[in-house]
């Protein structure tokens, strides 16, 4: 008698266990949006996203449909579906997310939710135990855009890809770009990449594929040239190959290096065979802020350089080839058939500290100033 009144109260205790539960699911589907969203704000501002909008458009008990998530006008998420395993949620694992649209804005790196990400990112990944065992869920994103812009520079990259349940990543994207100058822009457009990796093997084969470089000034100073390139990355060495070329397909520069992660020591070889400048163009200070002082010039540069990269430390030679050069002094100007020079320097990347010297080889060099001539 007292055994089956055991047992009674037993199974009911089982079954109002189960229709607790019944209800509680009910009750998350009918709130979805609201529950979610009210959970999912909480969740992000607890990891410092203070900023956040988040819009669910339905739940149910095998996914969640999210219309836009919000960190701030820096990231933004929309059309996100999210699948699981309804008893994996308790888990914290999802197995599969695919993302319609993706928007990341990386013109300040070093502030807002950019900055909370990467702090986020460095701090899971020093724990190696945890990044061992935490499962990567399928992801898939149909359409993403990266951009970054200043007053000076504009960067876009159109970009789409996949990345597997065991971890082989299959992406691609359109790179542009636009540098301001005195002469008018000088802009990169239509780059097409190609990125397949073995995130698990931390290997990666990049190809790049007839970019297009071109001057955008009402007098270009060159025809559009024409960038390619391959990389490959893998557990040991990396590494790559770049070629600038006319639209004929003849050499301009080429670039080459590899780096030995294990010795933590590379090479690079570049080459330029023609670069020409002038007064009321193109100047060196368009293409490197180092040479903002560097005086007005007519020339042709040819340039041929290595460098060897030791832990932090870059050691470089090369020589540098200067023809047809007019350059405008203070009340004059100087002019050179050809001026030879030879550079060795040292760069620490720790200590951002260069140690560097030029010699000029053996050059006539003539100088016209206010009536009067020098000759060198």
């Amino acid at each position: 008698m007292a055994a089956g009144a055991k047992s009674g109260i037993l199974r009911k205790l089982i079954w109002g266990g189960i229709f607790l539960l019944a209800v509680l699911l009910v009750a998350l589907i009918l709130l979805r949006s609201t529950a979610i969203e009210y959970i999912g704000g909480l969740a992000l501002d607890y990891y410092g996203f203070d900023d956040v909008t988040l819009t669910v458009e339905s739940v149910t008990l095998d996914q969640v449909i999210i219309e836009e998530l919000s960190l701030s006008d820096q990231i933004i998420l929309r059309d996100v579906a999210v699948h699981y395993a309804f008893l994996s949620l308790f888990r914290g694992e999802v197995d599969k997310a695919e993302i319609g649209d993706l928007f990341v804005d990386i013109s300040n790196p070093g502030e807002g939710v950019i900055k909370r990400i990467a702090g986020l990112v460095n701090k899971q990944g020093s724990d190696e135990e945890g990044a061992q065992t935490r499962q990567i869920p399928e992801i898939s994103l149909k359409a993403g855009k990266i951009i970054a812009e200043n007053n000076e520079r504009r960067f876009q990259a159109d970009f789409s890809g996949d990345l597997s349940a065991d971890q082989m990543l299959y992406a691609e994207s359109t790179v542009k770009a636009q540098i301001k100058t005195a002469s008018g822009p000088i802009i990169l457009e239509d780059l097409a990449l190609s990125l397949h990796a073995d995130v698990a093997a931390q290997s990666a084969a990049l190809a790049l594929n007839e970019g297009i470089i071109r001057h955008g000034g009402s007098k270009p100073d060159w025809a559009p040239l024409m960038l390619t390139g391959q990389g490959e990355v893998a557990a040991d060495i990396s590494t790559l190959q770049m070629a600038v070329k006319t639209a004929d397909g003849e050499p301009l520069m080429d670039l080459a290096g590899n780096y030995d992660i294990a010795s933590a020591k590379g090479q690079i070889q570049l080459s330029l065979e023609a670069l020409s400048f002038r007064r009321d163009g193109l100047q060196p200070a368009d293409l490197t802020r180092y040479a903002g002082g560097f005086p007005p010039v007519d020339a042709t540069v040819k340039f041929a350089a290595t460098a060897d990269i030791a832990e932090s430390a870059i050691t470089y030679q090369g020589d540098l080839v200067v023809e047809g050069m007019a350059m405008t002094v203070a009340d004059g100007q100087l002019t050179s058939d050809m001026l030879p020079i030879r550079f060795r320097g040292r760069y620490d990347l720790e200590d951002n500290a260069q140690n560097a010297r030029m010699t000029l080889q053996k050059s006539d060099v003539s100088g016209e100033f206010s009536d009067e001539a020098l000759v060198i």
